[in-house]
């Protein structure tokens, strides 16, 4: 799996919460956007994959 899918999927939420948190808190509406604000922190400190690759080293024995 490509790295740049998760960001790009993880910053697309953290997007769309923030916007969210932007109406709530203009309408007024205090505890949707607390729950808007914690959805966007709670993806943004979400661990992204980390891709690795195995490398064997033979070494000569003597």
């Amino acid at each position: 799996m490509s790295f740049w899918l998760p960001l790009l999927l993880s910053l697309f939420a953290t997007a769309f919460c923030i916007a969210r948190l932007v109406v709530e808190v203009r309408a007024k509406r205090w505890w949707w956007a607390s729950a808007a604000a914690v959805s966007a922190f709670a993806i943004l400190a979400t661990p992204m994959p980390v891709v690795t690759h195995t490398v064997k080293i033979d070494l000569p024995s003597n």
